[in-house]
This record gives structure tokens, sequence and C-alpha cells, in this order.
């Protein structure tokens, strides 16, 4: 099962139980750095990615000290191969949420002028730039349609309040506000406090959060205390390692939590 609630489209493929995701070569590279790097916080970080199994370049071969796995490798562009966030969910519902003030990475020599001036117009015109969060997409089950109901990007780029992004994240989950006060804000604090010291920009980097959506499904994953929410970090073809935090992200992962919160008290 693949759902794709934001980035390109056309670039995550389902090979076997894995998503192969078509990606930058800065992508791929911040993947095996902060997997090849011997330091908590790169630990702490890798705590949060999607499992990577593998990386391959623009020729499908598999980058020094990966194992192979039993995929086809893209050509043509370097790709990851990760874990499947929703495969252990009957109903996934899938929020992408982005995080930081800058939309673009500023230490990028290919940079062109035209591409910052926009990235920077985007995050000036979004909640992006005033609250470090902008909600790209969701996808919810519909127990009564017996369907997903998707969203696109158009109404995380109309919001403009955190009454906004509030209303947006309450339309993703849909749970009573004990279930997010037990299961959802422990999580995000716990995403705050281990980021804080982190030295890493994760420029336009998403928190991706998915929610077991089928009600039936969610009580049986308590019952046999299984999570019935995993939060990850996810899209990294504009991060790097640096010597400070990412103020912009942790702004927006406070956001994020101060949301849940108001979310977890209705």
């Amino acid at each position: 099962m693949l759902l794709q609630v934001g980035g390109h489209p056309d670039t995550v493929h389902e090979q076997n139980g894995y998503i192969v995701k078509e990606c930058t070569d800065a992508e791929a590279l911040f993947y095996h750095e902060t997997h090849a790097m011997h330091h908590p916080h790169a630990s702490a970080l890798r705590a949060w990615m999607p499992r990577c199994y593998g990386i391959a370049d623009e020729r499908g071969q598999w980058l020094e000290g990966w194992p192979r796995v039993p995929l086809k490798a893209m050509r043509g562009t370097y790709s990851v191969t990760l874990e499947n966030l929703v495969r252990p969910f009957c109903r996934a519902n899938v929020c992408d949420i982005k995080i930081g003030t800058v939309l673009y990475n500023e230490a990028n020599p290919r940079l062109s002028a035209e591409k910052r001036e926009r990235m920077q117009r985007k995050a000036q015109e979004t909640t992006s730039g005033s609250h470090g969060l902008r909600v790209t997409g969701y996808c919810s089950w519909d127990a009564h349609a017996q369907s997903f109901y998707t969203s696109g990007k158009v109404p995380g780029r109309a919001a403009r309040t955190t009454d906004d992004l509030q209303r947006l994240l309450a339309a993703a989950w849909q749970v009573p506000p004990e279930v997010l006060r037990a299961h959802l804000v422990p999580r995000i604090k716990h995403l705050c406090d281990c980021l804080a010291p982190v030295p890493v920009s994760l420029c336009s980097a998403s928190v991706l959060v998915v929610m077991e959506g089928d009600d039936a499904a969610r009580q049986e994953r308590l019952a046999h205390g299984e999570p019935i929410f995993d939060v990850r970090l996810i899209d990294f073809a504009h991060s790097r390692w640096c010597d400070q935090p990412d103020q912009g992200v942790l702004r927006g992962l406070s956001t994020l939590y101060e949301l849940v919160l108001r979310l977890a008290a209705e």
C-alpha cells in the first residue's frame, strides 16, 4: 500500500513491501552521511527517520556499505530504499506537515537566485514563515463512505492562523481528544526534545504523522499494546549537518506541539 500526500508526484514507488524514492544526490548523500556518523546527535536524528535499506546512484549502483535488497534500483537518478511507514496499519491516515521557516538550503552553491526568491516568497505568503509549519496535505479514512479522502496542498497554502492550522489537523486525524492526549502529545513532545540540541539544518523537511484510521483496527492495536500513531521526519533534499540547531524547524515543532495540545484539550 502506498499513500503519498506531499512531495513530487511519481517519485515514490512501492516494491516488495519497501518504498523506493527517487531523489537528488543531496538527499541520498544526507541519508548516507547520517547513517555513517557515530555520534549521539546522528543517532538521535536516525531514530526519527524512516529505516533506510539501501542507496543507489544514478547508474543504479548501490553505494558502498549498503546491503543489497531484492529491488530494482532506479536509473537516471539517485534513489533511497526505505521502510513503508503505512504498511503496519489497516487504514492509514497520513498527514504531511512541512516544518521550518526557510524552505531552501542556503549553503547550496547550485541554488539559483530565481529559486531562492521563489522559496522566500512561498514562506512569506504561508504559515511556514509566520509559524514555521505548513500542512502540505493529508489522507484520511472515511468509514461511512468506505474510502479515503485526500486533501491537496491548497488548504494548507490558504491557512494563515493557528486556528486555520488546528482545523486542518483536526480534519486529518478525526479522533477524540483523549486519544491525542494519550498517544500523540507525548510523541510530539519527545520529537521536540530530541531535536532541540541537534546541529542539523532540515530546510523543507516534513513531519509525517501516520495514524490507524480504522476504528476496529485501532482498538485491536490498543488492546495488544501496539502504537496507533507513528511520527517520523521525511524529505531531506535540502538538509545538511551544520554547527547549530535549526531554529526555524524548532519553531515549527513548537507550533505543532502547541496545536496538538489544543486539540487534545477540547
